[in-house]
């Protein structure tokens, strides 16, 4: 007799009849191993038989023990969430809960807690009460001195292991590639990877030494953590399948939820966690380890999403959401890789013409951050379309000194705005004066941020084919074939004279091989 497919039980589960309590509506969720129906008052949980390289639930008796170990896992952070496990039966060609028939699944009973208390939620609030995130720190804080006095002696966090489960991060999968994702950038962050661990064997072992090893939580993200106003906090869903996977250094565990934050635009509050966890658990500086840790978990997240991104049963919306959020995750592993994951500001600065602004749109798009572009602010400040083309009377008036120190001004206050959100923003402006670039690379020091700075330039006759190309097509800067001229289009001064790191960069080359051969590299060797 054959058993219910996979199809079969997920109808079960979208039935509100299937279930002992009354609910009005049951509401499916989907990833690439478990299927989760939420009702009024319940979650309920089934894992589906699946076998990939780094988990298998292919078996009744692999499912009920991985089950069981969700649960006491869960209930170290999160006691009185799971309520048990059910065993789901099979007769008459019916799936029921009620005993009789065949055993033919698990499934794993939550109470639900409400969605406005999930952390994923709370902190899209600019006015997120930081206390809140303040007493979530101080939870897990206890959970890994916990942890930390019992550590895992084990050989899961050892040099060889984390470099076996790179390779099955790597293994078997890869998006198709799209301008915001060079087919060369897995290989690029693959590369970081690999390097940093044989680079650094010594400090590994010396985590090993240490006892910084512990059974973590996996899966540490802003989904799986929720608090009430009454500040009761539950941290849940932790990683039942691999131990290997979450027997690990507690940095390394931290690191999911701090990447993840960054992914959610909230690089403060990932800052915040940070120096609270740091200071109280480590005493000599792991920064570099850190970063390293939140590359492998943002490759991690890229890889579980373009996984659900080609699943069958997944509904059409879900699977390109899915696509979507894998990119844009391998877009933060490579900011992680090149840059590192603190404060930075990259600035594309130069004359007119000479390649800047399609430099740092690509590098936005590469990223996957805010470009900031001086005209488009200017013509935003004037209340004017950014691609409308001024006469020379209104040219005039926009770009009078006055006007241009509230540009640059501007500029500043939304750089500020978008290091808060994505610790990450492209700055794209001539910065002609140099009293300008004196003020950023002050306003840059004084609040800790690193300042990049890619000075563009380009020969004469490629310069003029790019202007004599803006007289048909429409842009946001108002400079003109007419106007050229090389003293008023060139920046009259050295940028290297002002700020300690400057790479100056041609732009004749295809904007994708300047930075795959000369801007990614120089990125990674300030970096290092």
């Amino acid at each position: 007799m054959n058993d219910p497919s996979l199809s079969d039980r997920i109808d079960f589960l979208t039935n509100p009849s299937s279930f002992s309590e009354p609910t009005a509506t049951v509401e499916i969720r989907q990833t690439h191993i478990s299927v989760v129906a939420l009702t009024d008052r319940y979650v309920y949980k089934l894992k589906k038989p699946v076998l990939f390289d780094f988990l298998d639930f292919s078996t009744l008796e692999k499912r009920l023990y991985y089950c069981e170990e969700e649960i006491r896992l869960n209930r170290r952070l999160s006691p009185q969430l799971y309520v048990g496990l059910l065993p789901l039966y099979f007769a008459n060609g019916q799936l029921s809960f009620e005993p009789g028939g065949r055993l033919v699944d698990y499934v794993i009973q939550m109470h639900r807690l409400p969605e406005e208390g999930m952390l994923v939620h709370q902190i899209r609030q600019d006015d997120f009460p930081l206390h809140r995130l303040d007493n979530i720190a101080a939870r897990l804080l206890d959970f890994y001195q916990t942890q930390l006095s019992k550590p895992e002696l084990t050989p899961y966090g050892n040099h060889s292991h984390i470099r076996h489960t790179i390779e099955d991060v790597f293994h078997g999968f890869e998006l198709r590639p799209t301008p915001a994702q060079s087919a060369p950038i897995p290989q690029v962050i693959k590369k970081y990877l690999f390097d940093f661990l044989d680079q650094h064997a010594i400090l590994f072992a010396q985590r090993e030494q240490q006892h910084r090893i512990v059974e973590g939580h996996g899966d540490l993200r802003t989904e799986h953590i929720h608090t009430t106003w009454a500040e009761e906090i539950n941290v849940y869903d932790c990683l039942e399948f691999d131990k290997k996977l979450r027997t690990v250094d507690w940095l390394n565990d931290v690191a999911f939820l701090l990447m993840d934050l960054d992914y959610r635009h909230r690089n403060d509050l990932s800052r915040r966690l940070e120096t609270t966890w740091l200071s109280a658990l480590e005493t000599e500086p792991v920064t570099n380890l850190l970063t390293f840790y939140k590359t492998y978990r943002a490759c991690v997240r890229a890889k579980i999403n373009g996984l659900t991104s080609v699943e069958e049963e997944v509904p059409a919306a879900k699977r390109e959401e899915s696509r979507q959020k894998a990119y844009g995750y391998y877009q933060l592993a490579l900011r992680y890789a090149v840059l590192g994951a603190g404060p930075t500001v990259l600035l594309c600065m130069g004359g007119v013409a000479s390649g800047k602004s399609t430099l740092a749109a690509r590098l936005a798009q590469w990223f996957n951050c805010q470009h900031l572009n001086s005209d488009q602010i200017r013509k935003q400040q004037a209340g004017l379309d950014p691609l409308t083309r001024l006469p020379d009377h209104l040219r005039a008036k926009l770009y009078t000194p006055e006007n241009t120190q509230h540009v640059y001004e501007a500029l500043w206050q939304q750089a500020r705005q978008q290091i808060d959100k994505q610790g990450l923003v492209v700055l794209d402006a001539t910065f002609r004066q140099q009293e300008y670039l004196q003020t950023l690379v002050a306003n840059c020091h004084t609040h800790g941020i690193c300042l990049l700075i890619l000075h563009t330039t380009a020969p004469e006759a490629v310069v003029l084919t790019r202007l004599k190309k803006r007289e048909t097509e429409p842009g946001v800067s108002d400079m003109r074939l007419s106007d050229y001229s090389p003293e008023i289009f060139q920046v009259g001064y050295e940028p290297d004279s002002l700020a300690p790191q400057v790479l100056t960069v041609s732009t004749e080359r295809p904007p994708e091989d300047l930075l795959l051969q000369t801007v990614l590299p120089w990125f990674r060797e300030l970096n290092n």
